[in-house]
């Protein structure tokens, strides 16, 4: 009874708070992360300035998604669940902000301590209340219990380093954050009808089958760019921000070589979810789901050139050049729904139109910045002509991985996986400043230190 409450309800409650969440953060915190970063003096006066404003818009979030479900003619029990959704959005805010002050200190094992903290929190709780014989509400409530802990634990830790709110507020930096926040928030919401769009198209065009494979697609991209795109760009964006200002040269190479880091990674990714994609969501969502396979041979590609774009973007936002980012974002969002419209009506393209249509448009917004960064001084046409070495790694690991797959596909991949490494280190693809700078990445992302116990290189790292 409960897992069909969930269905229901849950959805549409998260559907609403996807909408809040943008709207009540609006952006700020990219930018908090980028000055704070470069003028920690200021920590205290951007701490006030986003508790002012940002209590404000994710109050006024918390009105409009509890006005949309009454005006929607929600039922009652999901008008519930919105508020408490609502009001667990707006603890959260509060923790998001000590957060971000946090991150700009580079205190990244903090941050992921109270982060992985607040996870096992919320699971007790869950497993919890459901020992107990809790329904939904109860859910709902324990939810917004751990939301609070995780906001407290923020704020006792952040008061540690002796960052606190300076009083009174700075009305001149707050509205020069609210302005450079703006373009931020329209990108967020451009983001979201990004994601959403192809599976609108495809409901209203073809059939509601082709869209639950679409998504389940989608859920697998989405898995793979948190986990190996989120938490090195998160890790980065402190240091990326202090070079920009201290040494453009070093922000530019920066910024070149986790594209390049980038490319590396996920071409073996890249090529085993598209080899095996097959026996690899067949596990996952079902024989049901069988045409998924399909979708997302093609679809990771997307997630490999939208992993790129996402490095070039975070480096238009520590240039303040979020207006210009927001341009591209606009561009690609046209492209993308010419295309759909194209291949859907124009050449009955089925599902697969709308995959390849992702696909080109997110190409031609990486075309675009790759070109941006090169017109502003950067040299990116320095590493774009080593992409040759890792184009002969990626077609030997492609027939390695082949010709594997057909004892067992575990053994395709496994050996795959080890041909690329082979020929990646034969081949001399990475350079000494290459594992230099791999290196400094590795120390400031969690878990860093274990790693440099075993890994040792006589370079500086800032692990705090």
């Amino acid at each position: 009874m409960l897992a069909e409450s969930l269905k229901k309800k849950y959805g549409t409650v998260g559907a609403l708070a996807t909408i809040a969440t943008v709207m009540g953060s609006f952006g700020m915190g990219l930018i908090v992360i980028r000055d704070v970063a470069r003028h920690p003096e200021k920590a205290a006066h951007y701490l006030t300035a986003t508790l002012f404003m940002q209590t404000g818009l994710v109050t006024g979030a918390f009105i409009v998604m509890n006005t949309a479900a009454w005006l929607l003619g929600y039922s009652g029990a999901i008008r519930v669940f919105t508020a408490l959704t609502g009001m667990a959005l707006i603890v959260d805010i509060y923790g998001n902000m000590c957060s971000d002050q946090l991150l700009a200190q580079e205190r990244m094992v903090t941050t992921s301590v109270v982060e992985a903290l607040h996870i096992v929190v919320r699971i007790g709780l869950v497993a919890l209340a459901l020992w107990r014989g809790f329904d939904l509400l109860g859910l709902y409530v324990v939810g917004l219990a751990a939301s609070a802990f995780r906001s407290v634990l923020f704020w006792e830790r952040l008061a540690r380093t002796g960052v606190r709110p300076a009083f009174p507020l700075d009305r001149p930096l707050a509205m020069l954050l609210f302005t450079n926040s703006v373009p931020l928030a329209v990108s967020a919401i451009l983001t979201l009808i990004y994601q959403q769009v192809d599976k609108l198209m495809s409901t209203a065009y073809l059939t509601e089958a082709t869209t639950g494979y679409l998504t389940a697609a989608f859920v697998v991209i989405t898995g793979v760019i948190e986990l190996l795109n989120g938490t090195i760009l998160i890790a980065t964006y402190p240091v990326m921000s202090r070079y920009y200002e201290e040494n453009r040269g070093l922000f530019n190479l920066i910024v070149e070589k986790l594209v390049y880091y980038t490319l590396l990674v996920m071409l073996p990714v890249s090529l085993t979810l598209s080899v095996f994609a097959t026996q690899l969501t067949l596990p996952l969502f079902g024989a049901a789901f069988a045409p998924t396979a399909t979708v997302l041979r093609v679809l990771i590609w997307y997630a490999l050139v939208a992993m790129m774009v996402n490095v070039f973007a975070q480096g238009m936002m520590v240039q303040n050049r979020q207006r210009r980012l927001l341009m591209l974002r606009v561009g690609g969002l046209c492209i993308n729904l010419t295309l759909n419209l194209t291949l859907l009506i124009g050449f009955n393209a089925g599902v697969m139109g709308l995959v390849y249509a992702s696909v080109v448009a997110e190409s031609v917004v990486l075309a675009a910045l790759l070109w941006d960064f090169r017109r502003n001084d950067s040299n990116t046409a320095a590493w774009l002509g080593r992409v040759v070495q890792p184009a002969l790694a990626t077609a030997v690991t492609m027939l390695t991985m082949i010709a594997l797959g057909r004892v067992h596909f575990t053994v395709g991949i496994v050996g795959g996986i080890l041909a690329y490494i082979v020929m990646i280190l034969l081949l001399g693809v990475l350079r000494d400043d290459d594992w230099d700078l791999l290196y400094r990445l590795v120390a400031a992302m969690p878990g860093g230190t274990f790693v440099r116990r075993f890994w040792k290189r006589d370079i500086p790292v800032n692990a705090s």
